[in-house]
């Protein structure tokens, strides 16, 4: 199911180890769904996504957002020693950047 407005996505653990844990990755705007997979390492959380299926590349914005999940899901890692067997999230589209203005 596509969300109305801004993205959605879904992280599901697909298997773990000592070294590191591999997710299966969703991703939805209104316009398009995209699928792939991400592996985070234990040792130092870094997160390596693999090729994107679906129609083109999903917006950066909301592959940013997926990327700061699993992040925080090492973090957790590190201190509980278990990885989420699923995150679901929706975020709002990022508007126009205030950079520059003089609004507050």
């Amino acid at each position: 199911m596509q969300p109305e407005t801004g993205g959605r996505f879904t992280v599901r653990l697909l298997e773990q180890d000592e070294r590191r844990a591999r997710f299966q990755v969703e991703l939805a705007t209104p316009a398009a769904t995209w699928s792939g997979d991400a592996e985070v390492l234990a040792r130092d959380g870094a997160i390596h996504f693999g090729a994107w299926s679906g129609n083109g590349e999903p917006p950066e914005w909301l592959r940013r957002y997926t990327h700061a999940a699993l992040r925080t899901a090492w973090r957790q890692h590190a201190e509980q020693d278990t990885w989420p067997r699923r995150l679901t999230r929706w975020r709002d589209e990022p508007g126009p950047s205030r950079e520059g203005s003089s609004e507050p």
